[in-house]
């Protein structure tokens, strides 16, 4: 991903890896901090939020998304082929997925939370279901599948092919509204 943003970007743009929970940068070094759907992957979407929030300028702003149930075709082709063998996978956003955890979280390192916006886009099925399983088990979000039968994953594997044959979109919400602030 890196070294696509640093292709379509302007050189004045410089990108480093680092780990979420231990920036390398000084305090109050940016006007934002923004994290797109990379919440649910956390181990500890807590330490990471302070994080930001001490790399963020005092008048700064910290926006993140989460990942809409259902909203990624892969896991949720998966969950639906393990649920026919009586496998339970817990979504990703499981920690992060509604309003009221993620104000928790957010109120737990001390900030407050402006508002949410909870807002669902189709996303395209890819073409490589087994690179899709592969990343789901670094996650460990469908760790149980590990020791699961075959017919489990060969299920998986014939209804991702099927949906992106037929061009399925994976979630049929397409709205965006904002929550009012509590």
């Amino acid at each position: 991903m890196l070294n696509v943003a640093r292709h379509n970007s302007p050189a004045i743009c410089r990108y480093l890896r680092a780990r979420a929970h231990s920036l390398p940068f000084a305090d109050h070094q940016f006007d934002a901090v923004a994290c797109v759907a990379g919440m649910p992957y956390l181990h500890d979407p807590s330490t990471a939020l302070a994080q930001w929030r001490r790399v963020c300028s005092p008048a700064g702003s910290i926006v993140f998304s989460v990942p809409a149930d259902g909203a990624i075709p892969e896991f949720r082709l998966l969950q639906q082929a393990a649920s026919d063998h009586e496998i339970h996978l817990a979504a990703p956003d499981v920690g992060t997925g509604d309003r009221r955890r993620l104000t928790a979280i957010v109120e737990a390192v001390g900030l407050a939370c402006g508002h949410v916006t909870l807002g669902t886009w189709t996303e395209r099925l890819t073409s490589a279901p087994d690179l899709a399983l592969k990343r789901f088990l670094s996650y460990g979000c469908a760790e149980p599948l590990r020791t699961a039968s075959t017919r489990v994953l060969d299920d998986y594997r014939r209804a991702a092919r099927a949906e992106h044959a037929t061009g399925q979109a994976s979630h049929p919400e397409g709205a965006v509204r904002t929550l009012p602030d509590a």
